[in-house]
């Protein structure tokens, strides 16, 4: 009886084409992940999804009147409340999905030990969850486009593109930090300070236009200016569309997704032991 080897590369040319297969094949457990996140999320909360408005309403109501009223920050012409808005809606997703998903690992300790399933599926159906929140945020920016007797215009369709970027940009950094989260736990401690810092780094109080010259290109280095600058260009018909910081967005997108995707696939192999 002829007695047959199998040999297992771990390293094969198409080990990258087999992990696609694997998480098509477990995308069940990613649509799980994202729902119950969605549900336990909001259980035995008296006002639920309300809290998706109230977070980044009451921020921007604060920041209207330091910045606004007492500061006398400029808008674009634009009511302050409005302008905040817009720039807190894809800072929303992006803090809430960071935060999520960079824990999300040790959450999970139980599910990682016990079976076997890509191990990318956890973190990014964190971040996948809070795409619902972005939705009532833009649902509710749209009523306040009608309150402020705010026009239309075509560039609303552009939208999903800046959204698709925003997704790529969170996914790569939310990767990094969840995997780096399972070896170092000072991370889960660091992301929430970052964030702070992060966000007034981020023109959402304040115009792209108070930055001095000479330091405007390493500001508009940071992704999230770009794409804050992107939304509220979709957002304002009068807004002109910032194509340094949306050029540099793209790029370093993409390059964050790159490193974030391979730091997470060269350790993740490990989880199980380390978690």
């Amino acid at each position: 009886m002829k007695v047959k080897t199998l040999i297992i590369q771990a390293n094969s040319r198409h080990s990258e084409i087999h992990y696609l297969n694997e998480l098509f094949q477990y995308r069940d457990v990613f649509f799980m992940l994202g729902i119950r996140d969605i549900k336990l999320r909001y259980t035995q909360t008296v006002l639920g999804v309300f809290w998706v408005i109230l977070q980044p309403l009451l921020t921007a109501f604060f920041f209207s009147i330091i910045f606004g009223r007492f500061a006398r920050l400029p808008s674009e012409g634009l009511p302050y409340l409005l302008f905040v808005f817009s720039g807190l809606t894809p800072w929303m997703f992006f803090s809430q999905a960071l935060q999520r998903a960079s824990m999300s690992l040790l959450q999970e300790e139980r599910l990682i030990t016990k079976i076997y399933f890509p191990r990318i599926i956890i973190p990014l159906s964190s971040c996948a969850g809070v795409v619902i929140d972005l939705c009532v945020c833009l649902a509710f920016m749209a009523a306040l486009l009608i309150f402020y007797h705010i026009a239309f215009t075509w560039k609303i369709f552009l939208l999903p593109l800046f959204f698709l970027l925003t997704l790529i940009f969170t996914s790569g950094i939310s990767l990094f930090f969840a995997a780096m989260n399972v070896y170092y736990r000072d991370f889960k401690h660091l992301v929430p300070y970052l964030l702070q810092f992060w966000m007034y780094a981020c023109p959402i109080m304040y115009s792209t236009t108070l930055i001095p010259q000479k330091w405007q290109l390493l500001y508009h280095l940071n992704p999230m200016t770009g794409i804050v600058d992107c939304y509220r260009f979709c957002f304002i018909g009068s807004y002109p569309f910032p194509w340094i910081s949306c050029g540099i967005s793209v790029i370093c997108s993409f390059i964050v997704f790159t490193i974030g995707m391979y730091v997470f696939r060269k350790i993740e192999r490990y989880f199980a032991d380390v978690i």
